[in-house]
């Protein structure tokens, strides 16, 4: 679905709700080759879709932030559903 990146730049600087958009979470920055994203999940009328946010840089430069909207100043956010997933982690055995 498409949405005015305008709305998800303002949803994203109230970090709670912008017009019909709620933010429901915001997930943390991943580090690319030469980029990071974060993965955030807002809800519009009753269901949940998720939109990948980019910037460029370095902690010690200014961020760049990669905006992909159209001629329109739309972005593509798809549609996606919360579930529960289970993943196994390695301990150190003790003794």
């Amino acid at each position: 679905m498409r949405f005015l990146m305008s709305n998800i730049r303002e949803l994203l600087l109230s970090e709670n709700e912008w017009g019909d958009l709620k933010l429901i979470q915001k997930g943390q920055w991943i580090q690319g080759q030469k980029s990071q994203y974060q993965e955030i999940i807002f809800q519009h009328e009753n269901k949940f879709y998720r939109y990948i946010q980019e910037r460029e840089g370095s902690p010690f430069t200014d961020w760049y932030y990669l905006l992909h909207e159209d001629i329109e100043g739309c972005v593509e956010c798809e549609e996606v559903e919360g579930m529960n997933v289970i993943t196994k982690q390695w301990k150190r055995v003790e003794g």
